[in-house]
């Protein structure tokens, strides 16, 4: 996947932009405290974490969510772009 793709991805939803900047923020963080701080479903964060994990943007662990190093280099092209 090249970099216009992940930006694509990322444009096409403004709560998967919103995820990806909570997860750049945090060192970890569940899917509650997403639902919570980004007040939407946790259908809607579990569907972005999903697709996150697919594309390598995030890695799941016992106590939540982190970015990888994918995920990171994603969000600063991202951040930089807009």
């Amino acid at each position: 996947m090249g970099e216009v793709d992940h930006l694509q991805f990322l444009v096409a939803s403004a709560t998967r932009q919103a995820i990806l900047e909570r997860l750049y923020d945090t060192e970890v963080i569940t899917t509650a405290e997403l639902e919570t701080l980004l007040d939407v479903s946790r259908r809607t964060i579990t569907r972005a974490l999903t697709a996150f994990e697919q594309r390598g943007y995030v890695h799941a662990s016992t106590d939540g969510y982190r970015l990888t190093a994918l995920g990171e280099y994603c969000h600063e092209e991202f951040a930089a772009a807009t």
